[in-house]
């Protein structure tokens, strides 16, 4: 399994905590199961090789902070590419209040507005 996270640009860094990757590998053995945590720091999630059963229907989403662990299921490969963001960002990139979408995973065109 590949882990890796990157610091965001200077620019960036007011909004961006950071940016990380997730891959599973040949011939990696795939926990069935992956328990998140409680988190404050919203993000973009892309799925470019596989990932969370829940969210097959949702390959690039917004998982916004969640207040309660959850336990999710992982298919047979591994791709993510995540922006994990600081808790005020939601309010300055989406012009929506993150507690408005608490507890949510949704797809990032309902969130993004097309003006």
């Amino acid at each position: 399994m590949y882990h890796r996270i990157f610091e965001p640009p200077e620019r960036l860094k007011g909004l961006v905590k950071n940016f990380f990757v997730i891959e599973s590998l040949s011939g990696d053995l795939i926990p069935k199961e992956y328990q998140s945590m409680a988190d404050g720091y919203p993000e973009i999630i892309i799925e470019y090789n596989g990932g969370f059963d829940e969210y097959k229907n949702k390959r690039v989403y917004l998982r916004a902070q969640h207040s309660n662990p959850k336990r999710l299921h992982l298919g047979n490969s591994l791709g993510l590419f995540g922006i994990r963001f600081y808790p005020h960002a939601i309010q300055q990139l989406f012009n929506t209040d993150a507690d408005e979408i608490v507890n949510r995973v949704i797809n990032l065109n309902q969130i993004i507005r097309q003006d």
